[in-house]
């Protein structure tokens, strides 16, 4: 029976490729260099097995792949090492097989044996996540006399006996405090005369007593004084420019070899790399139109 084999690769050497290795031989090959141009012919050609290069131009290799599995077609990686290749993401997308090219042809023929007879598998939906039910609050309900709810009576204030007087204090909520024992002066104690006194108040003001100016009367803290040494090492402390060059200069040859890295691989990647494609496939060509004549 003969199969339809759709390569979607956009290096025009391997698509060369593969038609030549199907020269001759009942099974039919297409190729696409894109993944929009590779949508219009499975629509009107429905490929039997269709191998997408995992660097594609214009979009995802590996969510080309979980579309069309999901869809019932077998797919193929063709992996590289150009870039990192991820044959396990592959697979669990649901392609069938991965090729790592540089291939042989008998390995492109046993891929597309082993896709022709494998059952595809679409990629597993991603699970919600688990809802777990809230537990509704439980509601006491009195069932007996014994559950019924007694509410709580605030004890009656004790009654205090005041001399000369028969009424109780009104209840506080706040807890009761033992009075406190007023100070007893003692009859031995020495007394300050007049004069004492009178020196005393003058010396310390009442606190909120306003001063001789009108101002009220506050202690003063006294500010020290700044020393000349201290003040010329405050001043010495100067950012130093050839401090700062010389901390410039080591930020720049850190970062030197990274941002060198990233220019050269994309000057590769928009110069060099196409004009290098250019004449690989046009030397492969040349090879193939010479030993096809």
């Amino acid at each position: 029976m003969m199969k339809k084999i759709l390569v979607i690769d956009d290096s025009k050497t391997v698509r060369t490729l593969c038609e030549w290795m199907y020269k001759g031989l009942e099974d039919k090959i297409l190729t696409a260099e894109s993944a929009t141009s590779a949508n219009g012919i499975i629509q009107n050609e429905s490929p039997d097995v269709i191998f997408v290069d995992y660097t594609l131009p214009d979009a995802d290799a590996y969510e080309f792949i979980a579309t069309h599995a999901a869809l019932g077609r077998a797919v193929v990686l063709l992996g590289g090492s150009y870039a990192p290749c991820d044959a396990d993401k592959a697979k669990s997308q649901g392609a069938v097989d991965v090729l790592v090219k540089p291939f042989k042809t008998a390995d492109f023929f046993d891929s597309v044996e082993r896709a022709s007879t494998t059952p595809v598998r679409a990629a597993a939906p991603a699970r919600p996540a688990a809802v777990i039910p809230q537990a509704a609050p439980a509601i006491s309900t009195p069932t007996s006399s014994s559950n019924r709810v007694v509410p709580s009576v605030a004890p009656a204030p004790k009654r205090f006996n005041f001399p000369g007087s028969s009424v109780a204090p009104a209840a506080s909520s706040a807890p009761s405090t033992p009075p406190v024992p007023q100070a007893t002066v003692s009859k031995s104690a020495p007394r300050i005369d007049a004069v004492t006194r009178s020196s005393v108040s003058d010396a310390v003001p009442a606190p909120g007593a306003a001063s001789p100016s009108g101002a009220l009367a506050t202690p003063k803290t006294p500010v020290p004084s700044i020393s000349p040494a201290v003040q010329q090492a405050e001043a010495a402390k100067q950012i130093d420019p050839v401090i700062i060059r010389a901390e410039v200069i080591a930020a720049v040859k850190d970062m030197l070899p990274a941002i060198v890295n990233s220019y050269l691989k994309k000057l590769i990647q928009a110069e060099v790399k196409p004009q290098l494609q250019n004449w690989v496939d046009a030397r492969v060509e040349a090879l193939i139109k010479k030993m096809m004549q």
